[in-house]
């Protein structure tokens, strides 16, 4: 099935300027059983020779190939997704415990019921008969046998040719699981038997211990895990920087770059669905809000080549608006002439004449103004001599009317001028615009509006 399911989360929809949320990546992986099925038959050898620890390894390791199909197909009760097991016993002649069927619970007693004939001989070519039996030519399903046994034949025909007719004819993928008994175990047999190559289709199972972690291997082939070498590069939003990463539940996560993560995973849903996560906690960094993508790119691959899509989740950012105010320009007066006219004459009324000079534009932000108050605001400039002796050129006092909305704001406060006549100049060369002059500005400011009175009534 591979891939199963893939996602991407914030914790937060809406956000402050400066403010951190966590994002979460999932991925879930099935092995392909899930969408390529197998018909699977244990083939479990109960004769003498198997009596003892030998038996009891043999059951464990039948169980667990069928919890390994169970969990492969996601269900707890029974194997599904049209998936099955059979089971057949042997010592001296074989028996057909159950048909290929679809339920586990069932499958375990049987497996859980038998036990060892004290006096029973071994024939594998039986053994091989009775399972290839169960197969049916039509099924599409990947037909697999999985035999248990010590590999000591001593009753009716060699098994070699009916072994060969399963693999090469009928297209049985054949894994022999090697389980010493009294008699000791023929490895032989057992790398003759199997499908090539024997290094992934012959498991010596040397106890009950053992068997679990030797058997991943065979489930893992049967199963056929979802991904494998999964690499993901996640890159957010240049305006987030990612300042933690939680360790993932699987696999490991590396910081390429403030805005990028590499995670890594070897293997993901090998024996049933398996799902992943990994938590990043980002925080925004750029000057200016608005809806905003967290995702700038992600990248994904494994060796399976599944194609993945991850969401790009979408968060609010609120950042305090700037709020422009100006000094009001001077009045103007406008003026029109008539056609042909070649003189105009008008009056400009009362203007006051500066004289020459310079003009100090200034501005400035107020941090944090709180809505519906009003703000007093002074700047102060002065010009400062060769010693360093300050001397007084304007003051502008002003008062800025209350926000609206309910949050607090920066406000610009643009084009606060000063009139600087030439004739004011340190160095005394007035009327001219050559010399080099030196300014300070101060600003002060406070909230006129105030809702504490320090006089108690009564």
């Amino acid at each position: 099935m591979g891939i199963t399911n893939s996602n991407k989360t914030i914790d937060q929809q809406i956000i402050g300027c400066s403010d951190s949320l966590l994002v979460t990546l999932a991925i879930s992986a099935a092995p392909d059983i899930v969408s390529a099925p197998v018909d699977l038959v244990l083939a479990l050898d109960n004769s003498a020779s198997m009596a003892g620890e030998a038996f009891a390894t043999l059951q464990a390791a039948a169980n667990q190939i069928i919890d390994i199909i169970d969990g492969a197909t996601g269900d707890i009760d029974g194997i599904i997704e049209n998936s099955r097991v059979g089971i057949v016993s042997f010592d001296s002649v074989a028996t057909i415990e159950s048909p290929l069927d679809t339920n586990a619970v069932l499958l375990r007693q049987i497996v859980n019921n038998l036990t060892t004939e004290e006096a029973g001989s071994t024939n594998h070519y039986d053994a091989f008969s009775k399972a290839i039996s169960l197969f049916n030519t039509t099924s599409e399903n990947e037909k697999v046998l999985v035999m248990l046994t010590d590999g000591v034949d001593s009753e009716g025909t060699s098994a070699d040719n009916i072994a060969r007719y399963a693999r090469e004819t009928l297209g049985i993928t054949i894994y022999m699981v090697g389980i010493e008994g009294t008699e000791g175990i023929d490895i032989n047999n057992l790398n003759e038997w199997a499908t090539d190559p024997d290094e992934s289709h012959v498991i010596i199972a040397p106890d009950t211990e053992s068997i679990e972690a030797l058997l991943g291997e065979l489930g893992s082939n049967i199963t056929k895990a979802g991904a494998t070498d999964i690499q993901i590069l996640d890159t957010v939003n240049p305006d987030f920087e990612i300042t933690q990463i939680v360790s993932p539940t699987v696999g490991t996560a590396t910081l390429v770059t403030p805005q990028s993560v590499a995670w890594a995973i070897d293997s993901l849903g090998t024996e049933a669905d398996e799902g992943a996560t990994l938590q990043l906690y980002v925080r925004h960094t750029a000057i200016t809000g608005g809806t905003k993508a967290v995702n700038e790119a992600i990248t994904y691959s494994d060796a399976e080549e599944n194609i993945v899509d991850f969401p790009d989740p979408l968060v609010t950012v609120q950042c305090s608006d700037i709020v422009e105010y100006s000094e009001p320009c001077p009045a103007s007066v406008d003026v029109t002439t008539e056609n042909c006219q070649d003189i105009i004459a008008f009056d400009m009324s009362n203007v006051t004449i500066d004289g020459k000079g310079r003009i100090a534009e200034v501005s400035l932000t107020l941090l944090n103004v709180c809505p519906g108050k009003r703000v007093a605001v002074a700047v102060f400039l002065s010009e400062l001599d060769e010693e360093g002796l300050e001397y007084p050129r304007g003051r502008k006092i002003f008062t800025l009317p209350a926000l609206t909305g309910t949050e607090c704001q920066n406000v610009q406060v643009n084009c606060i001028k000063f009139v600087l006549p030439e004739d004011l100049d340190l160095d005394g060369t007035p009327d001219t615009l050559c010399s080099a002059r030196t300014f300070r500005a101060r600003a002060f400011a406070n909230v006129v509006d105030y809702d504490y009175f320090p006089c108690c009534e009564g």
